[in-house]
Formats: structure tokens, sequence, C-alpha cells
């Protein structure tokens, strides 16, 4: 897909000093690359303080992944910069460097005349309220392609959305969940679970309290302020995992309880409705409206009261979820061919 050779350097950029999802991912990816033999450094980049780098911004989450970070950019016709699509400022910065998004979740980063007509104001607000503020200027789709040539989407809903706004040159790279937590989940006793339901509320808060509302007897538990150790052993003791958000991109959260034997429901919006990002069974998906709660309810209630038969309905998506890791480096080899070659 790009124009690399044996002299190239990929830059990945990334916020300093701050480990969640996203930012795994694109260590994540620096970390494969490096392996497979190609030059690859983070590079940190502060959106609202663009000089303000840490003397050690890699997060300690992520140094197991054993990447280097830069503080400058070669902008030379063969290097290769990727962003992800919250942090685009670097692309009008350089202009001979080869310039790619890697669209982390399609819903994060829309300049807002782009998203007023759509169902993702709300979950954007955040965004619109930073550039008034001065931190940062959005780039329209139009500008999108103006200064990135390449565009990469992390599930096949982002893939088709990008597609449909006629973005150039858009290809597929996912993700993984990482090793450690596959080791924990299989090393783990997923039996004499709880009746706990678990959410991220900063996901479906609002349509939880709705389901807390109308039945006030069972235990919704928020993952939120946790280390990853925690959370790992609260979901080694829940039955149940819910999202019911706009899933911009294909959710680690998900994918972690269910290594963890939780039963999954989700919502049918972005990601959750394509079958290839989340390959659940239907029956465990619902739209987001108030005449679906009780429906909802009477599901919940099911997987509670018959959770070793519910849970088993989830193999293949655990299955699918431990062999991740695999693809990406298919897809990684595939999308990153260099001219001359790697030994890879």
């Amino acid at each position: 897909m790009f124009n690399l050779t044996l002299q190239s350097i990929i830059y990945i950029t990334a916020p300093p000093c701050y480990a969640s999802g996203g930012p795994e991912l694109l260590h994540q990816l620096c970390h494969t690359l490096r392996k497979l033999g190609f030059n690859c450094m983070m590079y940190y980049f502060d959106e609202s303080n663009p000089s303000n780098i840490n003397k050690s911004p890699t997060p300690n989450r992520f140094l197991h992944y054993n990447t280097s970070y830069v503080t400058e950019i070669n902008d030379c016709i063969e290097n290769l910069l990727i962003v992800p699509e919250t942090i685009t400022s670097p692309l009008k910065s350089y202009a001979n460097i080869q310039k790619c998004v890697w669209w982390l979740g399609a819903n994060n980063y829309f300049w807002f005349k782009e998203i007023s007509n759509s169902n993702y104001i709300l979950p954007t607000m955040h965004h619109w309220i930073e550039y008034i503020l001065g931190y940062h200027t959005p780039l329209t789709f139009r500008q999108m392609n103006k200064y990135s040539s390449y565009n990469l989407g992390q599930c096949w809903y982002t893939v088709s959305f990008l597609q449909h706004k006629g973005l150039h040159n858009v290809a597929y790279l996912s993700d993984y969940i990482n090793e450690d937590f596959i080791l924990f989940s299989q090393n783990t006793s997923h039996t004499n679970k709880n009746n706990i339901i678990l959410y991220n509320p900063s996901r479906n808060k609002r349509f939880v309290r709705l389901l807390k509302k109308n039945a006030p007897l069972l235990q919704f538990v928020p993952i939120q302020n946790m280390t990853s150790e925690e959370v790992r052993d609260l979901m080694s003791s829940a039955k149940l995992y819910i999202d019911f958000g706009a899933h911009p991109g294909k959710d680690r959260m998900p994918r972690e309880a269910a290594l963890c034997g939780c039963c999954i429901m989700t919502s049918t919006l972005g990601s959750a409705d394509f079958y290839d990002d989340v390959p659940i069974p239907s029956e465990f998906k619902f739209e987001r409206k108030f005449k679906n709660v009780n429906a909802i309810l009477r599901k919940i209630y099911d997987v509670l009261d018959n959770f070793e038969n519910e849970r088993s309905k989830f193999d293949n998506y655990r299955n699918i979820i431990k062999q991740e890791q695999a693809h990406f480096l298919i897809d990684v080899k595939k999308l990153f061919q260099c001219t001359g070659g790697y030994d890879q």
C-alpha cells in the first residue's frame, strides 16, 4: 500500500504520557513493525501544546512494547508518518513525507459541519468545544484528502464509512488484545461468577441509568478508576458486560470481558452493527431505544439465570479474539511491503 524502501523511517504519532486503548494500538503497530525489521519510531505530539513533551513520554503500561521515540521528523518522501484521527495537526506541517491517518474510531474526530445531520453530535461535542477554545483545529474530510494520501480503518465499520466519504486509499488494519490479558484469561477460573452486570460509564451511562430505573434489584457495576489488574479481576467475577454506546471502533473492553468469561450485550450502533467487527449472536444486540428496555432486561435475566448455556454462545467470539494478533501480523506485512523487501 505504501511506497517504502529499505531506508524508510516510519513515524507513528501518539499523545505523550497517555495510556488508553487507542494509544496502545499505536504502540502495538510500532512494536510489530520493529519486529519485522522496519525502522519505526514513536513521535509523541501534544495537540493542545506541541512543545510540551515529557522527558519520559512513553506510558509505563506500554514499555513492554519496546518502542523508541524521536522528537523530530525527517520530512523525506521515502518516509511515512502515521497519525490517529485525533491528532491531525502534524499532517499540515510536512510537505514531502508520505502521510496516513489510522482511524481508530470513525466518530472520534469530525468537523462540526460533517456531523451536524448525524447521530454523532453528542459523542463528538467535546472536540467542537476544544475547537472553540482554540486547542486544535479539526480537519474536514476534504482537507484529509489534501494532507494525507492513505487511510486505515481499525474496523470494517470505519472502512465502510471512510469509503462512503470518498477518502483516498482506504484499507483495513485492526488490532489485538495483548498477550498478557489472554494468558490471564486462560489461567483464571470462570466458574462461581456473580450476578454482576458491568458497563463502561463513559460510553452508555444514560441508557444504563434507564435500565437501572426499571430493574432496581439488578447489580450494575461501572468500570472506572481501576488499574488493569483490577479490571481483569472484576471481569472474571461478573457474568455480563453491556455496551449500548456508539461503538466508534472495535472496542477493547467487550473483547476483554468476553475473554474473562462474560457474556456480551451491545447496541446496534457503529461497529456493533457489523458482524465482522463484533461477531456475537444477534440475540445479544439491541437498538438503543426506550421501547427495547423490557426486552433487554428479559435477556439480562436470561443470561444471569442460565449463564453456562448463554456463555457457550460466545465460544466462537473468544476464539476469534485469540487469533487477532496472528491476523494483525498478516495484515501489517501486506500493507507495509518494502521495495527490496525485509526478510519477513
